[in-house]
């Protein structure tokens, strides 16, 4: 039966085809984990409104890693949406999504509106005291800064992801 082991196990099958650079294979299991997700819907059981929003991160995630950002936006900014509409709970994976959606914005050139998004993902997981993820944004944000020629203001950040890493200790 469809339930949240059985997800899981399904998820952590994409993300494993994702690791070993097999794209064309993460990215029909991923469909098929959305679409699946999407059939049984976000009451089928505990926890399957999160699920829900996790199949389309995961989806996303894998057209974004396979050079197709324009068709990962929409699913990141659902994926988004769900994460925003559980709280608390969906919180982190709603930052993380808006940080998805903002790389997906700096492969397509976008790069002002990337600015935006790693902004607010940094502020929110300030928020959330998830030091990780903000230094994972500043570390971002700094590369499209470097793109945009704003060479002062990317070593500056680059210096705080630099520090917040070092201070987690993760030196790499």
């Amino acid at each position: 039966a469809w339930g949240s082991a059985r997800f899981n196990n399904e998820r952590l099958l994409v993300e494993r085809l994702l690791q070993q650079g097999q794209l064309q294979a993460a990215y029909q299991r991923a469909q098929a984990l959305l679409e699946q997700a999407k059939r049984v819907g976000p009451t089928a059981y505990a926890g399957a409104d999160y699920d829900l929003g996790i199949a389309h991160f995961l989806l996303g995630r894998v057209l974004k890693k396979g050079g197709q950002a324009a068709h990962a936006l929409p699913l990141l900014v659902e994926a988004q949406r769900l994460f925003e509409a559980l709280g608390d709970s969906g919180a982190r994976m709603a930052t993380i999504s808006l940080t998805d959606l903002a790389d997906c914005l700096v492969a397509l050139g976008q790069l002002d509106e990337a600015v935006t998004r790693y902004k607010d993902a940094i502020q929110r997981s300030e928020k959330l005291n998830d030091v990780r993820q903000v230094a994972v944004g500043k570390g971002q944000l700094a590369e499209v800064l470097r793109l945009q020629g704003r060479t002062a203001d990317a070593l500056a950040a680059h210096a705080e992801a630099r520090d917040l890493f070092a201070a987690q200790n993760e030196p790499a």
